[in-house]
């Protein structure tokens, strides 16, 4: 019978010790096929962890064909894979080839009823095994992230690792301070940073390549920089061919203080209240030198404007018509807009109506980045909801078939039980906050910041400045004939409900009502 072994190691280290060595198995395997007279083709080996080894196990199903193999030789089971669903299916598809498989180990012999009961369960326990080892390394990890400790690799630009923990690098920490004052302070884009940058002949941390305003922007985002501890953000999966998926998590731990910093916390916070305020405008329009750039919209398409060059000068026009020759002739010149949002935005923050000031501050207390958090937290207790009872169902099962005993599945409910009163509870303290109503000191609060807003606007020393105040409170302007709408935020979720900010496009510009 020709035969084909397999021998693999998890690590480079286990390929030099002794008991699961490639020469140990080598040796093994060939001792068993002499014993049966087995003609030993060949010996396959490889070093890889005991996750999805799809890639292996498809060029062991080639050789097999290719060299007409009747038996697949292993040390033991686990050295195939310790993926329960990858086993199961690769024997499947041995025995569709009418090719046997054998363990040395365990005395494995698929031609039997108890060697296929036999390979079930050691199946069973090598997975077991896999997710009890992925789950203490994962613990692991997490505890050594909440001590502020990396786990290596490369460390972020600015840094140099100490030990296992970051500190700044004098060099780098230069040039990222530069960023942030270039960014917050000057209102400078991502892109025109990067062409100073290049420009002065700063490398990069690779030292490879320019600078590029996505690579800016990811700086800039980076926790890092504020001296907090990221981990977990990327999550990486690997399908049934192999390849590695990589997949962004909105639940990362954040620890904060874990080591010293390169900016303060309120330049940090600007820098990523600006990039939110971005978030829907390209580079252009954030170096725009229009105030209102971004923001407006025609009416009749819902698309948004492009400036262009008129004989009476610049005009906000309908981009769809302008560029496609589709919807309809609509433009503006663009100081009528600019003057008829400032009059109506500086009359709002001046002099507020009492049901505008409470839908404000609803609107703001939605949109805080700690009831953001909270929504977060609310929907990741929703899920560990479904995980709990998905495990119930299990334990049930497990009783049923056997595996749990009375006493064991009365203790697994109850704590099952306990968590899910636990969850529940959180959950309601959650949403009670989430949907408690304005107090009296935010309210005053909100007061306060639309009385100094105007102040603000008007001493602002630089466009960007006064673009992204506006930015704050304006949603989007409508441009139809003949008529300007200004769409504050708390406005624009109320799809139902017009804007009351209307103006006809005429001499100066003047409202259409009275604005509020």
């Amino acid at each position: 019978m020709r035969a084909l072994g397999v021998a693999r190691v998890s690590t480079q280290e286990q390929a030099q010790g002794d008991r699961y060595s490639i020469p140990h198995q080598r040796q093994r395997i060939t001792d068993y096929c002499l014993q049966r007279n087995w003609e030993l083709v060949d010996m396959i080996d490889y070093v890889q962890s005991g996750g999805s080894n799809y890639r292996e196990l498809q060029h062991i199903m080639q050789r097999i064909k290719q060299d007409h193999i009747q038996v697949v030789v292993v040390n033991e089971l686990d050295r195939l894979a310790r993926d329960m669903v990858s086993t199961l299916l690769f024997l499947e598809e041995l025995q569709k080839l009418s090719c046997r498989f054998a363990a040395v180990s365990d005395d494995l012999d698929l031609t039997t009823p108890d060697g296929e009961l036999k390979m079930m369960i050691l199946s069973v326990f090598a997975h077991y095994f896999r997710k009890q080892l992925a789950r203490k390394v994962k613990g692991g990890m997490d505890e050594r992230a909440r001590q502020g400790k990396h786990h290596g690799g490369r460390p972020p630009y600015g840094f140099r690792f100490v030990g296992d923990k970051l500190e700044p690098y004098s060099e780098e920490a230069v040039i990222v301070r530069q960023i942030y004052g270039w960014y917050v302070h000057e209102g400078i884009g991502a892109r025109e940073i990067a062409k100073r940058l290049n420009n002065q002949g700063i490398p990069t941390q690779r030292a490879q390549g320019l600078w590029a305003s996505p690579e800016i922007l990811r700086l800039l985002r980076k926790p890092a920089n504020v001296g907090d501890l990221q981990h977990g953000a990327l999550q990486f999966v690997k399908d049934r061919t192999g390849v590695t998926h990589k997949h962004h998590r909105t639940d990362a731990l954040i620890i904060p203080d874990a080591h010293p910093g390169i900016v303060d916390r309120e330049t940090w916070d600007a820098a990523q209240g600006i990039m939110q305020s971005r978030g829907q405008h390209s580079g252009r329009q954030a170096d725009s030198p229009y105030l209102l750039s971004g923001l407006v919209h025609c009416g009749l398409c819902e698309r948004s404007m492009t400036v262009i060059k008129a004989r009476k000068g610049r005009r906000y026009s309908c981009r769809t018509y302008h560029m496609m020759g589709q919807c309809q002739p609509n433009s503006v010149p663009v100081p009528d807009v600019e003057k008829a949002v400032i009059e109506d935005w500086l009359n709002r923050m001046t002099h507020p109506r009492r049901e505008d000031i409470q839908t404000w501050v609803e609107w703001k207390i939605r949109h805080d980045p700690h009831q953001t958090e909270a929504l977060r937290e609310s929907a990741r207790l929703e899920r560990r909801l479904v995980d709990v009872a998905n495990m119930r169902r299990r334990a049930e099962d497990a009783l049923l078939q056997g595996a749990f005993t009375i006493p064991q599945f009365k203790e697994t409910q109850h704590r099952l039980d306990q968590e899910v009163s636990r969850l529940h509870n959180t959950l309601q303290t959650i949403k009670a906050e989430l949907q408690r109503p304005a107090t009296t000191d935010e309210i005053q609060l909100l007061q306060a910041e639309l009385q100094t807003a105007t102040a603000t606007f008007q001493n602002a020393s630089t466009l960007h400045e006064r673009r992204e105040l506006l930015r704050r409170y304006i949603h989007h302007i409508a441009i139809l004939p003949g008529e300007i709408r200004i769409f504050y935020a708390p406005e624009s979720e109320k799809t139902d409900v017009p804007s009351r900010s209307s103006f006809h496009r005429g001499q100066g510009a003047q409202p259409a009502v009275p604005p509020v």
